[in-house]
Parts: C-alpha cells; structure tokens; sequence
C-alpha cells in the first residue's frame, strides 16, 4: 500500500502546548514538524473521523503530556512562557502509536456521536478558514455593501462559529470520558 493512495491524512503537531490534530483531504507534503496518521485504504470517512475526534479530546491530550517530553521553558530570544498550559511538548509518533483507545470506542451509538461532532467541528474549521479579510473585500463588492458592514459580518460570524467549536469540543470530551467509562 502506498502511502499516498488514501487522500485522506490525519495531521499532528509535533511540538505544541496541545493536540490539535486536523483532517487534510489530499494535495499536500509534510515533513517530520507534522507527523502523519495514515489509515488503511478500505477505511471509510467516518473511521477518519472518529480517529481525529478521539485525538483531539481532552483525554488523549492529559495522556500525551504524561508520556511525551517537555520543551524548554521558553520561546523565542529566551522570553520566558507566561502559564504552564503554554508549555510546549513533544508529540513523537512513537507517543502517538501508543494512545490507549477505550474499550467502547467501536460502539456504534457513541462513535456515531463521536463521528458527528467531529465532523461538525472539521466543518466549523474549514468556515473559520474561508473567513477572512480577502473573502470580505469580495463579497462586499460582489453584493455592493459597505465594507464595513461585511466586516461586522464576517466578525459575528467568526464568534458564533468559536462558540459552536467550543460547545462542540466540550461535547466531544464527554463523549470520549464515556467511551472510557470516566461518566
């Protein structure tokens, strides 16, 4: 199996204060800075997604700051990390091999949850992407509206879609602590 016949990628940080991972559909070529998640080519997108929602709930990410290494205590030119939740670590493939997966993941009720959200928030991610200064300046000029109000759109847009994000998570983190018989 070739790598790059299954278009679907799930992408990790490699260095970072948290597990961010993300769902890149095809097209791109990372290197060691973002290790790749690759799934069998018979997996469907509901197994991609239940896979990035268990990755980015906050169970794995309290499991990976246990096994994975701390980064210095700093940033750039010495400037010392303001709070402990900023401190970066290290998530190696070889941490992110050894993930527990709780024992209901394959549950089909609660994964179908776990599914849902997930995709919702990948939804969510790819809106807050398209919403920036360039798609307000056009669709101001191809609706003939003032910039301005296309601006305080687009900025009330932005919060309702963090907002739905944040609920979301929330939800996904619950559903996770279920799959592992934490509620």
């Amino acid at each position: 199996l070739h790598r790059l016949e299954t278009p679907l990628t799930i992408i990790l940080p490699f260095v970072a204060s948290r597990n961010h991972c993300f769902l890149d559909r095809g097209g791109k070529v990372y290197n060691r800075s973002a290790p790749v998640i690759k799934l069998r080519n018979a997996s469907r997108d509901e197994d991609f997604f239940a896979v990035l929602g268990l990755l980015n709930s906050s169970t794995v990410c309290f499991w990976l700051k246990q096994v994975s290494q701390q980064k210095q205590m700093s940033g750039g030119e010495s400037v010392r990390i303001e709070s402990v939740s900023k401190v970066p670590y290290e998530f190696s493939s070889t941490q992110m091999q050894r993930i527990p997966v709780p024992a209901r993941f394959g549950e089909s009720t609660i994964r179908d949850r776990l599914i849902a959200a997930a995709k919702k928030l990948d939804e969510l991610v790819r809106q807050q992407q398209n919403l920036n200064p360039n798609s307000v300046i056009v669709d101001t000029l191809m609706n003939s509206t003032s910039i301005r109000e296309g601006w305080e759109r687009h900025i009330e847009q932005r919060a309702k879609n963090r907002s739905m994000m944040i609920f979301l998570q929330e939800e996904l983190d619950f559903i996770v602590y279920v799959m592992f018989g934490l509620l």
